[in-house]
């Protein structure tokens, strides 16, 4: 049998609006990993430069990086060509840092700040992602397609079926899997998800469940208290041999204590000497 490789288990960025902040939490508390989100609201290419500056600073600490693009204002499977267009750019441009920094990964989505199906283009997707995907072959960054709660990746089916017609790999986010709309409208588990799109994971967003709030209508994401509905996914992640665990939490609290959550697990699977200080990355 293979060895079982252990993930990195990683911060995520957006916890500290200071990027000293962050690197003065990630080495007080010994995480050798940041999964690093641009500006969630960037949509010049201008706009991506304060992330080069924040990227260098933490290179500079010996933290490693996978990248994400959380970007809520563009879209490149948009309907509008020209709008889908500028958003490839951005995106692009993206993965001409990650490279630029030897980055390896980079997370995009469809979807995620439109929903509604007029605003989306499901060819526009396809082509879109396809060059995204040659682009970061030729830069040495696999680019990697995250499951949402709703739309096109929020099955497997969908999913998976996007993954082969461009060639991206998986970002499985466990916490949108499991309060995706199509396994509660379906009687699935997001287990049975998991299992489909194994061969294509290599990275992984962990917490437990995202929610809405009533109030202002945003989501949120909710910490573990234990790994009761957790455990079984990750045995998974494990078998995958998906090895880049982010955690996204942004309370420092809740971030260390799945943390903790996740060593215990791994050091019940194979016990090593010391793996809080080896694998508390």
């Amino acid at each position: 049998m293979d060895k079982i490789p252990y993930p990195y288990i990683a911060l995520d960025n957006r916890m500290f609006s200071s990027t000293q902040d962050l690197i003065y939490f990630a080495s007080d508390n010994n995480y050798s990993a940041i999964d690093y989100s641009f500006h969630s609201n960037s949509q010049k290419l201008s706009d991506l430069d304060k992330d080069i500056k924040s990227i260098e600073c933490i290179l500079k600490s010996n933290i490693k990086l996978r990248y994400h693009c959380p970007f809520s204002k563009i879209e490149f499977a948009h309907s509008n060509r020209e709008f889908a267009n500028d958003s490839f750019l951005l995106i692009k441009k993206c993965i001409e840092i990650a490279s630029h920094f030897n980055g390896e990964y980079l997370t995009a989505h469809i979807g995620l700040g439109f929903k509604k199906e007029r605003d989306l283009s499901y060819q526009g997707a396809i082509n879109n992602l396809s060059k995204l995907v040659e682009y970061g072959n030729k830069k040495n960054v696999r680019i990697c397609l995250e499951n949402m709660t709703t739309g096109w990746t929020n099955n497997p089916y969908s999913l998976l079926s996007l993954i082969k017609k461009t060639g991206a790999s998986i970002t499985f986010d466990l916490g949108h899997a499991n309060s995706s709309s199509w396994i509660n409208n379906n009687g699935k588990t997001s287990l049975e998800f998991l299992k489909s799109v194994s061969k294509y994971i290599v990275n992984a967003h962990v917490y437990e469940v995202e929610k809405i709030d009533n109030e202002t209508s945003r989501s949120y994401h909710v910490a573990p208290e234990n790994l009761n509905i957790l455990q079984p996914l990750l045995g998974e992640l494990i078998k995958a041999k998906c090895d880049w665990w982010a955690i996204e939490l942004k309370d420092q609290g809740e971030t260390n204590h799945t943390r903790s959550l996740l060593q215990s697990f791994l050091s019940k699977i194979n016990p090593i000497k010391n793996i809080s200080q080896q694998y508390s990355n």
